[in-house]
């Protein structure tokens, strides 16, 4: 696939699943790759997607940087707003601060009146 786009001077993007270790992290690094890591080894540029069950009631994602294979900005995190209701991936997005972020997700994470 990757030949076949360098022929034809396109970008080619694939997708993979996490392993089952990777549900219950805040973020899905490239050890989290479902079968072989050679995926990620072979990759010019590669994201993970993670988000929370607050961050999913939020409309919102983050984004991490896990491969540039010509820069150093590996582990660059951004976090994404969304909105799949109608039809959008990204429709704003902001540099990643752990810092405070965690906190202001954590007064999101208990469950909302009527959740099961």
């Amino acid at each position: 696939l990757r030949g076949v786009a360098g022929k034809r001077n396109l970008a080619a993007v694939t997708v993979s699943q996490a392993s089952k270790e990777a549900e219950h992290r805040r973020w899905v690094t490239r050890d989290n790759a479902a079968e072989a890591f050679s995926k990620i080894a072979k990759a010019d540029v590669g994201f993970t997607f993670s988000r929370t069950v607050a961050e999913e009631r939020l409309g919102l994602g983050r984004l991490n940087l896990i491969r540039a294979r010509n820069d150093g900005g590996v582990h660059t995190r951004v976090v994404i707003s969304q909105s799949y209701d109608t039809g959008q991936f990204l429709t704003d997005s902001a540099l990643m601060e752990d810092e405070g972020y965690w906190g202001i997700m954590d007064s999101y994470s208990s469950p909302v009146s009527g959740d099961d």
